[in-house]
């Protein structure tokens, strides 16, 4: 059997303040990593990137930013974009290396 207690009033107002807290600095800081990926000229995980934007925009969501929520989507779009055609110029670039040879 599990263990459960109920909590009441004071104690759970005094949780609310720090979830609230750490939920504004964890925000803060996935702004911070994303920055930093998006400084990048070249991503080679892309997939992860793109993950991670996607659930730091649903965080700026659910906090009330939807500005940047959606400009961090469409950031997050142009370097998908740059990506696909990064590799698609290497599988071109690599396909002449073979015809030439």
């Amino acid at each position: 059997m599990r263990n459960q207690k109920e909590y009441y009033g004071d104690f759970v107002d005094a949780c609310d303040k720090h979830v609230i807290t750490v939920k504004t600095h964890f925000v803060e800081t996935m702004d911070m990593i994303h920055r930093i990926f998006a400084r990048d000229t070249y991503i080679e995980n892309i997939i992860m990137f793109s993950k991670f934007t996607v659930y730091f925009a649903n965080l700026l969501e659910e906090k009330g930013d939807l500005r940047h929520a959606v400009q961090t989507l469409r950031s997050s779009l142009q370097k998908v974009v740059e990506y696909r055609e990064e590799r698609m110029k290497a599988t071109l670039d690599s396909e002449d290396s073979v015809v030439t040879s």
